[in-house]
């Protein structure tokens, strides 16, 4: 007997067009330097703070997201202010780095700052955002955001730092994140190929019971 597993599904209906004439900036200066193997930690910092001191009027969010085991976490933080959320188990590390932007928006969207700086170690999300990939869902809900976050006045910058080099800012989102996996698992959603390889190792392991 086989289940039918529904998906029900909210679209959202956006002009592209309208989308695309709304420039995000999404700064991929330091990334340009070179790979964390070859280049000294010390390089990437002075590069970093070289792009803060020219967004010195900008309220700094700093993101990340976290995985241990089956626990993932998400967190974002400004000054004193920090917002955590804990993930489904099983949930990858990309939907935990993209609830992590949601989260510094959700920042964003209350602060009295117009200029914001969202600043980010996932690579693979900031492109995404900046490409514009709206067939993910979460990439989808933070360029929804974003869009209706400019509409209201507020001016959107996004940079990638690299993880691991002594910015106190990334380590403290690092601890936060980290912190938030001993949290009560929320309710968030998250997409659900993000469960993909939890079903392929559970039917690897099926087979080979039944083999036994």
């Amino acid at each position: 007997c086989c289940h039918k597993l529904e998906m029900h599904c909210k679209v959202f209906f956006l002009d592209r067009t309208t989308l695309d004439s709304q420039t995000t900036y999404v700064i991929f200066d330091v990334h340009k330097i070179g790979n964390k193997l070859d280049v000294p930690p010390e390089v990437f910092r002075s590069k970093v703070n070289e792009l803060l001191v020219a967004y010195a009027g900008y309220e700094r969010i700093y993101t990340d997201g976290s995985k241990a085991g089956k626990a993932v976490a998400a967190a974002a933080l400004s000054g004193p202010s920090i917002s955590v959320k804990w993930l489904p188990n099983g949930s990858s590390i990309f939907s935990a780095e993209s609830h992590a932007i949601l989260l510094a928006l959700n920042i964003a969207d209350i602060s009295v700052n117009e200029r914001i700086l969202i600043l980010s170690d996932s690579l693979s999300c900031l492109q995404s955002i900046d490409n514009q990939k709206l067939n993910h869902p979460l990439i989808l809900e933070i360029v929804t955001v974003i869009h209706r976050l400019t509409l209201n006045g507020k001016q959107l910058v996004f940079m990638w730092l690299p993880s691991h080099v002594g910015l106190a800012g990334n380590v403290a989102a690092d601890a936060a994140a980290k912190a938030a996996l001993n949290l009560v698992e929320s309710q968030t959603t998250v997409p659900y190929s993000d469960f993909y390889p939890l079903v392929h190792n559970f039917i690897q392991t099926f087979d080979c019971q039944q083999l036994w």
